[in-house]
């Protein structure tokens, strides 16, 4: 072997080496950004559930709260009780 074609199999050598080092590390982040984009949707998810349990208790509450001042607007003045 001549010392061109050495050294021609040692840079083939050391490129196929570095395409793959090169593969691995794109694998990787491509599953780490995977894992962050299922992270977040999770996350998300979790946050929505909580906004809609708290909708429905201020919903509830606003219903109530309109049942009860029809309630009062609907008794006579002279039947209810003082407040102070």
């Amino acid at each position: 072997m001549t010392l061109i074609t050495c050294k021609i199999k040692l840079y083939s050598l050391n490129l196929q080496t570095h395409n793959s080092q090169t593969y691995h590390t794109h694998m990787k982040r491509a599953i780490v950004e995977r894992n962050i984009v299922v992270v977040l949707f999770i996350l998300v998810l979790v946050i929505f559930s909580f906004a809609q349990r708290d909708s429905k208790q201020l919903a509830r509450l606003y219903t109530a709260t309109n049942a009860v001042k029809a309630k009062l607007a609907s008794v006579p003045p002279a039947e209810r009780l003082p407040v102070d």
